[in-house]
């Protein structure tokens, strides 16, 4: 991003973000609910702030954000998990939390990580296949999930 005064602009963020598992995520049309997850690996030592957190399901895959709407996010040295609410934009394909907190759920040093999840389910006309949900956080560029493997019913 450029300036009026000629200075160039880079956003660094101190963490990552990959795609969670082992194992894939397995989904029946009309069953019951995955969890497809990414991991966000802290890379410094700084805090991180809270984030927004936007999760976009894959087109055609035929997908669905369950409810609550909510991104769960896991502290691995506790096990302790907070539920952050979520808004569904109105086509039903972005769900996005707004203030996560990272350092709380344990991304307080370098190496650390720590799981984000969202619930989702295949239609009945979900065609089979394998695919990935995509997660922004803040303004790190999209991380695929872990694979979503949808299998005929």
């Amino acid at each position: 991003m450029g300036g009026s005064d000629g200075l160039v602009v880079i956003q660094w963020n101190d963490f990552s973000v990959v795609p969670g598992g082992p194992p894939p995520v397995t989904l029946v049309p009309a069953g019951n609910p995955g969890y497809p997850e990414v991991h966000v690996i802290h890379q410094g030592n700084e805090q991180v702030p809270q984030q927004n957190v936007t999760v976009k399901l894959p087109e055609g895959a035929n997908l669905k954000f369950q409810p609550p709407y909510q991104v769960l996010v896991m502290n691995p040295q506790t096990s302790s998990t907070t539920n952050y609410q979520g808004t569904v934009s109105a086509d039903g394909q972005t769900l996005t939390a707004s203030h996560v907190d990272l350092t709380q759920a344990g991304l307080s040093g370098n190496g650390t990580y720590v799981p984000l999840w969202v619930a989702v389910t295949a239609e009945v006309n979900a065609p089979a296949g394998t695919t990935q949900l995509t997660f922004t956080i803040g303004n790190n560029m999209p991380s695929q999930s872990t694979p979503v493997h949808i299998i005929a019913a």
